[in-house]
């Protein structure tokens, strides 16, 4: 088992899933907004296109039912090797972890600690934090056919500068890494700007996720999570159902073995919030491989999922060899790839 450390060499751009209902910014100028932590399939495909460069797998090549990341995990797989996983959701500063939850803040990840274990929730202003600086930038687009500015083509974008900090993206992943693949650079982020790669042997993530015997815990996510379906029969609904609904939708779309260690009654629902992403439905990405398989290699975007937002709580009961499970493996679809990754605390308060 490894961390994969990724060090940003300057500000990076990281932009959100796209809303299905989303027109697009019109008029003189538009503005984009970066995240402050990349989403999971930022990430993978950043490991998945080192793979590629290194010869060891081809994204594009079209497969017969391939699923929605396909793509990313024939490549993800080549490097990490079979029963793959990727727990991205933290980062690294003058020694200590930090956890994103879903705002602009990454809290040290024992401060986290502590507040969920007495049933406490991310508080507005913890001691210890990690907060890269942001940067905006104005532009001017080219029209492609002339290569010319033109009226509308005026753009500002925001950007996050880990690199300020001397601060770098943690990944727990597994189970092995291919020789050659170490203190290399990468493209990282919306405009592929360079990442230092390094990568060191570690412990299994449920070292740093996993806190406390249980069999009762609290957990949150540090990444979004993802559902292949949307509850309440395809719309998202604010109303008192929707928290058991994702709830039980988490369970059933979770990796098999982490199905099976749970109980699937005990999973509940606390609080979703709205941060930097809200619970939506949205797309995440471009499939190569189902482009590669259409005549004329016309852009095929994966299927759309409900995003299910970083900083969600929720209580799981389970043994503690199932937590550790829970925290190599994530929960929901796709959770091998770095989507719902949990940090997991002993629930030593009333339950509320």
């Amino acid at each position: 088992m490894v961390v994969i450390y990724l060090k940003p060499l300057t500000s990076s751009v990281f932009r959100g899933p796209a809303g299905v209902f989303q027109a697009g910014l019109h008029g003189p100028a538009a503005t984009s907004l970066s995240l402050t932590y990349p989403l999971p399939s930022t990430i993978a495909g950043l490991i998945a296109g080192l793979a590629w460069r290194m010869g060891l797998c081809n994204p594009a090549a079209p497969d017969v039912g391939v699923s929605d990341f396909g793509d990313q995990e024939r490549c993800v797989r080549a490097i990490l090797g079979e029963g793959y996983y990727l727990r991205p959701g933290l980062a690294v500063a003058g020694g200590h972890y930090y956890a994103y939850t879903g705002s602009g803040r990454l809290i040290e990840l024992g401060e986290l600690k502590r507040y969920m274990e007495s049933c406490g929730i991310p508080p507005e202003c913890p001691e210890k934090t990690l907060e890269p600086p942001r940067l905006a930038r104005a532009g001017v687009a080219l029209d492609r056919a002339s290569k010319r500015a033109a009226t509308g083509f005026l753009y500002s974008q925001e950007e996050v500068d880990y690199s300020a900090l001397g601060a770098s993206l943690a990944v727990l992943a597994g189970p092995g890494w291919v020789p050659g693949a170490r203190g290399i650079t990468a493209p990282l982020g919306g405009e592929q700007r360079a990442a230092i790669i390094t990568v060191e042997d570690a412990v299994d993530p449920a070292e740093l996720l996993v806190e406390g015997e249980g069999p009762r815990w609290r957990a949150i996510l540090l990444t979004p999570a993802l559902l292949h379906k949307a509850p309440a029969g395809g719309a998202v609904r604010a109303d008192t159902s929707l928290a058991g609904e994702v709830a039980r939708l988490l369970y059933e779309e979770s990796d098999g073995e982490v199905r099976n260690c749970i109980e699937a009654s005990s999973l509940e629902i606390h609080e979703i919030p709205r941060g930097e992403l809200v619970l939506s439905i949205a797309y995440t990405g471009v499939s190569l491989a189902a482009t590669a398989s259409k005549p004329g290699h016309h852009v095929v975007y994966r299927s759309p999922h409900v995003i299910v937002p970083p900083g969600t709580t929720l209580t799981i009961k389970a043994p503690r060899n199932c937590a550790e499970k829970i925290a190599r493996l994530g929960i929901g679809a796709h959770s091998r790839l770095g989507w719902g990754t949990l940090l997991l605390t002993s629930e030593e308060c009333s339950k509320p």
